[in-house]
């Protein structure tokens, strides 16, 4: 069998291609459409390496780098196939393509594949990226997913939001809120008030769903949830819309707490001030059901507080169950009674201060009451 290098070259014979050989280098550059196109062959032919350089500059001295590079982000989140990369030496922007082979053989039809698919990656990327360096402005690409995860979230809810996200393989857009607020800022949304809540909440729900997605990475999934739950909170300011305030804050602490990555102790004072903002609108006179599943929530965000006086911090975990049981009771909500007394029982367990022995026989009441 030939070695892979003149398999490739043989190849590109036989369509008639031309290219420029450098056989000691196994490498050979080839220009198809005004663009240069580098193969190399490395790691004794277990490894193939296909990329296209200078394909434009990126300064960062120009007045639209930031827009041009977060296009060039939302490209390497699109492809899968080949990855984008910017040297911030001089500004050249690239793409690769990696081929690594092992212990397998590179096909023909494998070769042209990915040859081909990261031509038609750079053409469409370079013009894109082109018309962001002239006006400051992405294509409308950027709200595809965004629009996708709308349409599916109005026809099917989260099991749709879902299975659009597997369609594209769990990944997440980072510029997604981006692309909600820019969606969200057209004529005929923001002419519309009743257009606008309903996207609003469309939203909040997408963020929901996000919470709740097994697949992707977590981190991120939460990450942008928490970004959406901060827009729809800009939508809706609490003096217009006071209980949908408080139910996204409420919302957005959960996410806080979920938070897989970072400050964990800076993520839940970050919860604890959604809890505490979403208290401030819901009272257990005029909504005892949401305030009580706020104090829950609250009182496991101080328990779990890894900073601070762990004393104080049980405590006032401890008030936060006891007030949500004076609305939470046995015979009308049985299940979130039962969690809450539990959570109330591993804080006076892990309570570090006071009668050693009446806490834990409190702790121990408490879980009987949850039996």
């Amino acid at each position: 069998m030939k070695p892979l290098f003149e398999q490739i070259c043989g190849w590109l014979d036989g369509r008639g291609w031309d290219y420029q050989p450098e056989s000691e280098q196994q490498r050979l550059i080839l220009q198809v459409e005004g663009l240069t196109v580098v193969v190399e062959v490395s790691e004794n032919g277990e490894f193939v390496k296909i990329f296209l350089p200078q394909l434009l500059t990126l300064g960062d001295d120009h007045p639209h780098y930031e827009a041009a590079l977060e296009t060039l982000l939302h490209l390497g989140w699109q492809y899968k196939l080949a990855r984008w990369q910017r040297d911030p030496d001089d500004g050249e922007v690239r793409l690769r393509a990696d081929l690594p082979l092992e212990d397998s053989q590179l096909t023909q039809k494998q070769f042209w594949r990915t040859l081909e698919g990261t031509l038609q990656i750079a053409q469409q990327g370079r013009e894109q990226l082109r018309g962001v360096l002239e006006t400051g402005e992405d294509s409308p690409e950027r709200t595809a997913l965004f629009e996708a995860l709308l349409q599916a979230e109005m026809k099917g809810g989260a099991e749709a939001v879902y299975q659009e996200l597997d369609q594209r393989g769990g990944r997440l857009d980072p510029q997604l809120p981006d692309a909600a607020k820019t969606f969200l800022q057209q004529d005929h949304i923001l002419g519309n008030k009743e257009i606008e809540a309903a996207v609003v909440g469309l939203i909040e729900n997408i963020a929901i769903s996000l919470l709740e997605y097994p697949r992707g990475r977590r981190e991120q999934n939460v990450a942008i949830a928490i970004l959406l739950y901060g827009l729809v909170l800009e939508a809706r300011p609490p003096e217009r819309l006071p209980d949908k305030w408080a139910q996204t804050q409420n919302n957005l602490g959960n996410a806080y707490c979920d938070l897989p990555t970072g400050d964990r102790a800076a993520h839940l004072q970050q919860a604890i001030n959604c809890y505490n903002n979403a208290l401030t609108v819901w009272n257990p006179d005029t909504a005892p059901l949401d305030w009580a599943m706020t104090q829950n929530n609250l009182g496991s965000a101080y328990s779990d507080l890894p900073t601070g006086d762990r004393a104080a911090n049980l405590q006032q975990a401890i008030k936060c169950y006891e007030d949500a049981l004076t609305v939470w009771k046995p015979d009308t909500a049985p299940l979130e009674w039962a969690t809450t007394q539990n959570n109330l029982g591993s804080a006076y367990s892990d309570l570090p201060t006071g009668d050693r022995a009446a806490n834990l026989q409190q702790a121990i009441k408490c879980y009987e009451d949850a039996l």
